[in-house]
């Protein structure tokens, strides 16, 4: 019997390469995608190229998100010249999409909404392989939080809101989860600007955990507590206010089961000494194991 390599071989390759971490990853893939595409039995499908946009997404290169575009540009190209087993579909745009949400180019977030409007678009024109899910949207959101853009929290935010829009009106492909309320949390956390959008981001950033502990959706986790402390730390001058709401969401972690080494680093960096040694019961001088805090603080992140 032959034992020659099939498509799927060839796939299972490049994305092993896409996990790998090599410099070379990219290149590697490609070489594999130009040998499926000149052979007569192992041509390449829409998960072949996937694997291979998602290996150039992760290699973080400067040019890995224009690299990743192209990629699917040639592959809807490719499908409108008849070639039906690369049909582009959800999985595909969302590969894009994470390339550019991992960029550093100052167009990422803008180049994420045209991606996300094309895929809508397509969606409700009837193609049922490209259905915008929840990682579409997360993806977007990310982008947003990575960004320099004006108003990143309130951008943020617009997407959560659209996705739980769709979700009540029984789009079960979109239902909104910790993560996303964590990045629009985050993308607050990271805004700079004139003192009017810092004071948009942190009723933002204090309205969306608020909504988060009372919803449907999940329940704050320890990297929603880290980021929201870092958000008052940022977005709040140095004062009692600041050191007060710290402690509330410290206070928060522990009673939750959340406490994990990025918020123990957070309220040490956040508030000053008596307040870290009355929350903690220790001084910032002295050395701090997770194993030495209650259980009951670090139920929820041992598992980890």
């Amino acid at each position: 019997p032959s034992l020659r390599p099939n498509m799927h071989t060839y796939t299972i390759v490049i994305n092993a390469w896409a996990k790998s971490g090599e410099s070379d990853a990219p290149e590697k893939a490609q070489h594999l995608l130009d040998k499926m595409e000149r052979s007569d039995s192992a041509k390449p499908n829409i998960s072949s190229y996937t694997s291979a946009i998602d290996c150039i997404a992760k290699s973080r290169r400067p040019n890995a998100a224009r690299k990743a575009d192209e990629m699917l540009s040639y592959v809807k190209e490719k499908y409108e010249q008849g070639e039906r087993r690369i049909k582009p579909n959800t999985r595909a745009y969302n590969a894009v999409l994470n390339a550019w949400a991992l960029s550093d180019s100052k167009n990422a977030a803008a180049r994420c909404d045209e991606i996300l409007e094309e895929m809508e678009n397509l969606h409700a024109a009837g193609d049922n392989d490209v259905i915008p899910n929840t990682i579409t949207y997360s993806t977007v959101m990310c982008a947003y939080a990575r960004s320099r853009e004006k108003r990143k929290g309130y951008r943020c935010l617009q997407v959560l809101n659209k996705m739980k829009e769709l979700y009540k009106a029984g789009n079960e492909h979109v239902k909104p989860n910790v993560f996303g309320y964590t990045t629009v949390i985050n993308a607050c956390a990271k805004t700079r600007g004139h003192h009017d959008e810092r004071n948009e981001a942190l009723k933002i950033a204090y309205d969306t955990f608020v909504e988060l502990e009372r919803s449907p959706y999940g329940e704050p986790n320890f990297i929603t507590f880290s980021v929201f402390m870092k958000a008052a730390h940022f977005l709040l001058p140095k004062s009692d206010m600041r050191n007060n709401l710290v402690e509330l969401i410290f206070k928060k972690a522990c009673e939750s089961g959340e406490v994990e080494k990025s918020v123990l680093k957070q309220l040490r960096y956040s508030v000053p000494d008596d307040s870290y040694y009355n929350a903690i019961g220790k001084s910032k001088n002295e050395k701090l194991d997770i194993d030495d805090l209650p259980k009951q603080w670090t139920r929820n992140t041992r598992r980890l």
